[in-house]
């Protein structure tokens, strides 16, 4: 594809559209395919480049803060699609932003609207301890395939792929368009394939596909399920416009016959490829560290770690940004970073001195209980779609929080916050979630969150989606926390679901007495 084409075709339109305005020309028709959007304020934008996978290095990272710089407020937003955002952009400067990115290979093109969105992948792969293999290459296979087709920035609605490299689902394939999950049999390198799930209004758990593929077989299977929904898909009615609503339509049984007529059809192509094997990447700075940290991992090689950088509501601030750089610049050896699906930085290899240091450097960021590391949408305050202000409602949350006894807080798990149905904070999968609505209360629509327990990741266990147990107002929802933390500690039960379990009447109580 011909980003630069498509950059100059964007840069018309902008000017086409601040002389004829938004009632002639919605900035959305042109906008959203190229991966900027119109905030809330309708004066200022947002410019999402993809990062395949959210793998990057210092140099992309050093020219995405010095952008953030120039055209923005210095800080940029990490997405649960394990990309980045620009905010409070103006509108021209949306072309400079654009034309930067390019400089270091980066394209917002084909990031937001009808389209192939980023791949995602598991941000540890390669280092995973319990992966199955290295997914990455093929991360990248699929994403530069996908993105070669201009075709794919006109499809009925957004198409999701996803990737794992083994049974623990950290890149959430049981909740995409497609997916594949990395696994070994007598030696040889193979996806289990998923399909037809996602999240938002009408979820879905993604269905098996296929058993088990040769890896090298993954573009044939990802070819037949996009021009499957390219060719059937509902251009008509938006509601009902995702690859999931065919399984709806159709039925498994069904679903699955047609799409292996277009497998058949993808096979006739010219798909094959080859990834080369990589020989284990020796880390002479490998070294033990006694920290503990949650946002510590170790990796399948003894002395060398990932440690999560998880900003508030995914908000990276300009002088985290330099704390980050100043320190990648001071080490003598290169280091993987990829942004992950939960809205962190991960900054992989590193040595155990060299994790204590960047864990003591970034402290204000992150605080050793599992609570800090929640997800949450941008909310309303910025998106045009939104109904509450999800940002606003974290923000109340860990200022009650704070106010606890530390081994009381950490009782919490990780929250998901979305402001709208939409699930951009994945709240359908969390184990503790929250989903903005409004309610009519006197006659006064007020901001409320249904509360969701129990979701999780097909891990161990089947995928499953959390069940929603009522409403709360908003202002009674660090209250609701407060006093299920204390429940929580109280019982003496560690693991969360077995608290979710044999709690059940308790928590459903707790509901009733802070719930709308």
């Amino acid at each position: 594809m011909d980003y630069s084409k498509y950059i100059d075709i964007y840069s018309d339109k902008v000017e086409e559209y601040s002389e004829l305005g938004e009632s002639i020309l919605p900035f959305k028709s042109f906008g959203a395919k190229s991966g900027v959007y119109q905030e809330r304020c309708g004066t200022s934008y947002m410019v999402r480049p993809r990062t395949t996978g959210g793998v990057i290095d210092i140099d992309i990272l050093k020219a995405v803060r010095d952008i953030s710089s120039r055209y923005s407020d210095g800080s940029i937003r990490l997405s649960t699609r394990q990309d980045f955002q620009f905010h409070k952009v103006e509108l021209f400067d949306t072309v400079s932003v654009m034309k930067e990115l390019e400089r270091v290979g980066l394209y917002s093109i084909g990031s937001g609207g009808n389209t192939t969105r980023n791949v995602a992948a598991s941000p540890m792969s390669g280092l995973q301890k319990d992966e199955a293999f290295d997914i990455t290459e093929y991360t990248k296979i699929a994403g530069e395939y996908l993105s070669q087709d201009e075709n794919n920035l006109a499809l009925p609605r957004k198409f999701k792929v996803s990737f794992s490299s083994g049974e623990r689902d950290s890149g959430s394939v049981t909740f995409a368009d497609i997916g594949f999950l990395a696994k070994v049999e007598n030696g040889k390198k193979l996806f289990k394939v998923y399909g037809g799930g996602g999240l938002g209004p009408a979820a879905r758990i993604s269905m098996v596909i296929a058993e088990s593929i040769y890896a090298s077989d993954m573009l044939y299977y990802l070819d037949a399920m996009v021009e499957f929904f390219r060719a059937e898909g509902d251009r008509e009615n938006r509601a009902k416009a995702r690859l999931r609503h065919l399984v709806k339509k159709y039925g498994e049984d069904e679903f699955k016959s047609r799409y292996a007529s277009y497998l058949e059809a993808s096979r006739q192509k010219d798909l094959a490829f080859k990834v080369e094997e990589m020989p284990e990447k020796e880390r002479p700075w490998a070294s033990k560290t006694r920290v503990k940290s949650v946002f510590l991992e170790e990796t399948k090689q003894e002395g060398i770690y990932g440690v999560y950088i998880h900003p508030q509501g995914g908000r990276l601030t300009k002088e985290t940004l330099n704390t980050v750089v100043e320190f990648l610049e001071s080490l003598d050896h290169g280091v993987e970073l990829r942004i992950t699906n939960t809205q962190s930085l991960l900054l992989r290899d590193l040595g155990g001195r060299e994790a204590k240091d960047i864990i003591t450097l970034i402290r204000k960021e992150i605080s050793d209980a599992e609570i800090m590391k929640s997800v949450c949408c941008v909310g309303a305050d910025t998106c045009r779609v939104g109904i509450n202000s999800s940002q606003g409602l974290l923000d109340d949350i860990y200022r009650e929080l704070r106010k606890l006894d530390h081994k009381i807080r950490r009782e919490l798990p990780k929250l998901h916050i979305s402001g709208c149905p939409s699930s951009c904070g994945q709240h359908q999968i969390g184990v503790l979630s929250f989903s903005g609505k409004r309610k009519n209360i006197d006659g006064e629509s007020r901001e409320s969150y249904a509360v969701y327990f129990g979701g999780h990741l097909g891990y161990e266990v089947e995928p499953k989606f959390a069940e929603r147990y009522g409403d709360i107002l908003r202002e009674d929802i660090p209250l609701f926390l407060k006093s299920l933390a204390k429940l929580k500690y109280s019982s003496g039960i560690s693991d969360i679901y077995e608290f979710l379990e044999e709690k059940d009447s308790e928590i459903r109580a707790l509901i009733e007495k802070y719930g709308v």
